[in-house]
């Protein structure tokens, strides 16, 4: 049996990067950063799939839904803000322990830039742990989206 070592860092217990994963039906996606270059990191990938009023009223604010259900492409909007959302709590290192409401995707530019507002218990996480703001963005691939989130130092 063959094996090899290798040193992460010199500081075992320090910590030496930032990893974020996430699959969706079959994909994956990672991304990683060096941890003096950021706060958190998240990313998401979801597949476009036919959602149902009650599952968007459950995750999201009026506005988000007012959004999304005015377009023909409903499914793909909300689809995108999840990702959004799942990504931007992921990089917030706290997964889905806040209620999805608390953050609301006010925009979302032509580039895929998401303008974020933050509410309640994630507002109160963020300042909390002196962090200065979250830049999102997500694209479409396909029936697939991609959102990517990163807190900067």
């Amino acid at each position: 049996m063959m094996q090899y070592w290798f040193r992460l860092s010199e500081n075992p217990e320090g910590k030496f990067a930032e990893v974020a994963l996430s699959h969706s039906n079959g994909f994956v996606m990672a991304s990683v950063g060096k941890s003096d270059a950021f706060e958190g990191i998240g990313v998401d990938i979801e597949q476009v799939e036919d959602r149902s009023q009650t599952w968007a009223e459950d995750y999201f604010t009026a506005i988000e839904i007012n959004l999304a259900l005015g377009s023909h492409e409903s499914s793909r909007r909300l689809t995108r803000m999840w990702s959004l959302k799942e990504a931007c709590l992921k990089a917030l290192g706290v997964g889905l322990r806040y209620d999805m409401k608390d953050l609301s995707v006010i925009s979302i530019s032509e580039s895929g830039r998401a303008e974020i507002l933050f509410h309640n218990e994630i507002a109160r996480h963020i300042q909390d742990n002196g962090m200065r703001g979250i830049e999102a963005r997500v694209e479409d691939l396909g029936d697939l989206v991609v959102a990517r989130a990163l807190i900067r130092k």
